[in-house]
């Protein structure tokens, strides 16, 4: 796959309070250094990964057409129900990190 053709190679989405751009290598060491969080692991359910191994999940997510935008998880926890979700986005730096609910 030719990393050119990716449709949304090149996006970024600008809020008001927040820009969202695609992750990319250079993202890879801040990225480890969050994972190494056992609370960030224990909310994304990770276990910790070398950094080789992270680049190489960033090159994953990267090729992966079906992905979302962002470290985002979705959870289907009501087994009656199957139009109820809960929905995890994870932001990790600590004096921006928001819970929604």
């Amino acid at each position: 796959m030719d990393f050119q053709s990716m449709a949304n190679e090149n996006l970024v989405l600008i809020g008001e309070k927040v820009i969202l751009v695609p992750y990319r290598p250079e993202h890879v060491p801040k990225y480890h250094e969050w994972m190494k969080s056992p609370f960030l692991q224990e909310m994304t359910a990770s276990k910790p990964l070398t950094i080789e191994q992270e680049y190489e999940m960033q090159r994953s997510w990267h090729l992966d057409e079906n992905k979302m935008i962002g470290d985002v998880n979705l959870f289907f926890n009501d087994e009656e129900n199957s139009t109820v979700s809960e929905i995890e986005i994870m932001i990790a730096e600590i004096p921006t990190k928001i819970i929604l609910q």
